[in-house]
């Protein structure tokens, strides 16, 4: 295990799943390690949707995604157990790779054992 600022360092893909609160208070921490080819990924929207509210706003060389599942952690993690998976939805809401919507997906796959996936175009003006 490392520090937050340690693991945001050596990281690529930085997984930001924490509470609303959580999110706007850990982003002084985390952005400046939003390092160009790095990849920020939400399990829920609010504070990226809302980011000119939120305060988080993230560098426009980096892709941003989220895979969410569709019910509560402990849900997840019971369903886990028992070898199962979650219908859950995917988005991009930045891709400056070109490699954002393979990456949510991925992301989405890990995240549940069998998923049913729904992918969704995000724009947010």
């Amino acid at each position: 295990m490392f520090e937050i600022e340690e693991a945001a360092k050596r990281g690529t893909i930085l997984e930001f799943l924490l509470s609303d609160a959580g999110q706007i208070a850990l982003w002084p921490t985390i952005k400046p390690f939003l390092t160009k080819g790095k990849t920020l990924y939400f399990s829920h929207g609010f504070g990226i949707t809302f980011k000119e509210q939120t305060g988080i706003i993230p560098p426009a060389d980096i892709d941003v995604v989220l895979a969410a599942p569709k019910g509560s952690g402990t849900s997840v993690r019971r369903l886990f157990l028992q070898g199962k998976g979650i219908n859950s939805s995917y988005a991009v809401f930045q891709d400056a790779s070109g490699q954002a919507k393979q990456i949510a997906e991925e992301a989405t796959k890990r995240l549940l054992a069998n998923p049913v996936m729904e992918y969704f175009e995000v724009s947010v003006n």
